[in-house]
């Protein structure tokens, strides 16, 4: 046959050219292929392309960002049937930066997301390449005149026109802002250095009726609040309010009150001040009583003008950190007792010795003996007289005078016991409960 004529090479030649047109013809159809789907792609995004930009043109052509949805309550964009419109607002982000007591006031960096809805941003997502929503300018469209109260100053961290707002064809507008506020709060030092406060963010949207646009407010999430190390800060909830302003009874400002307590870190304040100090006042106490020159008065008194110099020093720092105020704070009560301790010490070193001297006396008259030479820290001079006093006032004089004389183990004991109670009623307050809400008069609500 003709096959078996044709030369092996040649059959192997053959079959490895119809491989190479097969290959070549699969290589062209998928170069085709790839070429048709970028050609669909790029036909898709200007196609997308188109639709948002038409779709932007028909929202705003006619649109007034400086017009409200909810001017008026009689032609308003509701009919009379349907509930008043709602903005809300949750504070999604909030981190405290630093707390001035003495200016009554704690500033924060937050973020807050707030929603709402407006009835001219409306659109069938069918008519515009299925497009469901949309990224405007925040300067595009109407925005809720938000404003902080009980503030001192208040600031938007991000310009206004590089925020962007997102519009869905519903009309609902999500809009997130950061900023950074400086709000009041009375501050209460009479538990200094374990207080706790309850202060809270307060937001304000005025001049809309109850029936036209109301103020809702949302808890933050715990895992989004960042503290400071001096201060342990701690969500509650949110409150509402409606105050009617003077002069108008349809106008009104809705408020939404974010509250929270913040707890003072007191490790450094008893580590670096309340335990040094308690220390500092036993040094004193034990050169006071159980010094070499113990009956020298003016050693006790110079021992009592350190101490005073130094709770100075203490109170400075105390001064310079909490506002003036008609209470003193647990600290402050805690250096007084201090002082009053130290200053009842002094005064017990000058009466031992006039009470001495007055013992070596009275019992110079009733025995009629020479005891000059009894000191009051040297009772070992009683102890080795010979004979023994067998008159009962006579072993009464004596068991008085060796343990007046023995001042330095009783005095000490005696104000020691006073110096360390004082300690532990201070810390006692480490584990007080938190204050109740100061909130009463503000019907609240939780979520």
């Amino acid at each position: 046959s003709l096959s078996q004529k044709v030369p092996p090479y040649l059959r192997v030649s053959s079959v490895s050219h119809i491989s190479m047109a097969r290959i070549g013809s699969c290589l062209i159809l998928l170069l085709l292929l790839l070429l048709s789907i970028a050609q669909a792609r790029r036909s898709d995004n200007h196609a997308f392309i188109e639709a948002n930009k038409q779709l932007y043109f028909k929202l705003f052509e006619n649109y007034f960002s400086h017009v409200s949805p909810y001017n008026t309550e009689s032609s308003g964009p509701l009919s009379a049937n349907e509930p008043p419109a709602e903005l809300h607002m949750t504070m999604e982000y909030v981190h405290l930066t630093h707390v001035r007591e003495v200016q009554m006031t704690h500033d924060h960096v937050f973020g807050m997301h707030i929603a709402w809805r407006d009835p001219r941003l409306t659109w069938n997502p069918a008519d515009f390449g299925n497009i469901s929503y949309i990224y405007v300018r925040s300067s595009d469209v109407w925005m809720p005149e938000i404003s902080a109260c009980e503030s001192t100053s208040f600031s938007l961290i991000v310009q206004d026109r590089m925020q962007k707002a997102k519009v869905y064809s519903s009309g609902h507008i999500e809009f997130f802002y950061l900023a950074y506020a400086s709000f009041i709060c009375d501050f209460s030092v009479v538990d200094f250095p374990f207080d706790q406060h309850w202060c809270f963010y307060c937001f304000m949207l005025p001049g809309y009726s109850e029936n036209e646009l109301v103020f809702r407010g949302h808890n933050m999430s715990e895992q989004l609040v960042m503290d400071t190390s001096e201060w342990r800060m701690h969500v509650n909830g949110f409150r509402h309010r409606s105050v009617r302003e003077a002069g108008s009874v349809r106008q009104h400002k809705g408020e939404i009150y974010f509250d929270f307590l913040i707890s003072r870190r007191a490790t450094f304040w008893v580590l670096l001040l309340i335990i040094p100090t308690y220390f500092l006042i036993l040094l004193i106490l034990l050169g006071l009583f159980f010094g070499t020159d113990a009956n020298n008065v003016n050693m006790a008194v110079n021992f009592g003008l350190i101490s005073f110099t130094s709770v100075t020093f203490i109170i400075g720092i105390i001064a310079g950190t909490l506002p003036k105020s008609q209470n003193i704070s647990l600290l402050g009560w805690y250096i007084l007792f201090e002082l009053t301790i130290i200053t009842l010490a002094v005064m017990s070193v000058f009466m031992h010795t006039l009470v001495c001297s007055a013992a070596r006396m009275g019992f110079k008259l009733w025995t009629g003996e020479n005891i000059h030479k009894v000191h009051p820290d040297n009772v070992s001079d009683l102890e080795q007289r010979e004979g023994v006093v067998v008159s009962t006032a006579h072993r009464f004089f004596k068991y008085l005078i060796e343990h007046v004389l023995q001042r330095g183990r009783a005095n000490f004991s005696f104000f020691f016991i006073l110096h360390t109670l004082n300690l532990v009623w201070l810390l006692c307050y480490a584990f007080a409960d938190p204050p109740p809400l100061p909130f009463d008069y503000i019907v609240g609500e939780k979520n």
